[in-house]
């Protein structure tokens, strides 16, 4: 039997989710991305990490026994509308801190709308 990769809700419906990655320990968001599957994103993110700032992280992480917590913060019904709403979540938690997606990219992550040296403080 065939499974799909997506998730579905109870009318079978297929939905992508906007997530967080949060330290397990200070509970602060690190990363805010989006998905049509978060277990699958979720082993991507512990086991393959795409930049190698969200890599040192997990792998301090693992080093003492913890992973990432990742939590579902919405639900979009098609990746026009999840991708909005991960922008909005990415303003939103990157007024708090410095999220990992964010920072990594040199050219300004495409997600956010402000250049890299925007988020960061001046002694960085």
């Amino acid at each position: 039997m065939a499974t799909n990769n997506y998730h579905k809700s109870k009318d079978d419906k297929e939905y992508f989710s906007v997530y967080t990655l949060s330290c397990p320990i200070t509970k602060q968001v690190k990363y805010v991305g989006k998905t049509n599957n978060l277990l699958l994103r979720y082993r991507s993110h512990c086991f393959n990490p795409a930049s190698t700032l969200l890599r040192h992280w997990i792998e301090t992480l693992s080093i003492i026994n913890e992973f990432p917590v990742m939590t579902e913060i919405k639900r979009a019904a098609n990746n026009t509308d999840a991708l909005l709403l991960e922008k909005e979540a990415i303003l939103f938690y990157s007024q708090d801190t410095k999220l990992l997606n964010v920072r990594e990219n040199e050219n300004a992550n495409t997600k956010h709308p402000y250049p890299i040296n925007f988020l960061q403080d001046e002694n960085n």
